[in-house]
């Protein structure tokens, strides 16, 4: 949608990998001129969801999406892991698929993909603690203990010493301290590059 305008921010940040919700599929050429390569996902050639990888890294596309904006990905370079790329949003009719709720049933859904690998879930969740009341069942504390459970923990959260719900930062960008660097609502990893 705007990521041509925006992308001179994207490029300085100088990612090795970025989810980029609300962008057009021609977002990929255009930035693959700029040294990023990607994938693009959707239905609508304006408003989908693109991964992308610095030269350094390959990404492919695996399996079939597991949600609308539940993106599962290989990536291959020095180290390589499986990616799931989320852009939670509204998907339907049921309010308890919408959002966090798609994320939550991938969980559920796809439990054994969790366990092929070192994995990175990285995306904008537009979700938080905060909201849980609203969310019963399906909310993020329970998504959050269902990444738990598949060693997954919030490279943000971990990093600063926050909880969830009691952020004092944006969590709008952040990059590991490793070599690999990511942009991101939320980043969650377990054995990448260790």
């Amino acid at each position: 949608m705007a990521l041509a305008r925006k992308a001179p921010s994207l490029l300085a940040l100088n990612p090795d990998i970025a989810i980029v919700q609300e962008c057009s599929k021609n977002s990929v050429d255009d930035l693959h001129s700029q040294g990023l390569s990607g994938l693009w996902f959707g239905s609508n050639p304006n408003k989908g969801v693109a991964v992308f990888c610095s030269k350094t890294l390959a990404l492919q596309s695996v399996d079939e999406l597991f949600g609308k904006w539940v993106i599962p990905v290989r990536v291959h370079g020095p180290v390589d892991f499986n990616l799931l790329a989320i852009w939670a949003c509204p998907v339907g009719t049921k309010r308890a698929d919408n959002y966090i709720g798609q994320v939550h049933r991938c969980l559920v859904d796809q439990d054994g993909w969790f366990n092929r690998g070192p994995v990175v879930v990285a995306g904008d969740f537009n979700s938080n603690s905060q909201w849980d009341d609203d969310r019963p069942g399906r909310n993020h504390t329970e998504a959050v203990r269902l990444f738990e459970g598949h060693g997954l923990i919030s490279a943000y959260h971990t990093h600063h010493g926050e909880k969830q719900g009691a952020e004092t930062r944006p969590t709008t960008t952040f990059t590991i301290i490793r070599t690999t660097h990511f942009t991101s609502t939320t980043c969650l990893s377990r054995n990448v590059g260790a």
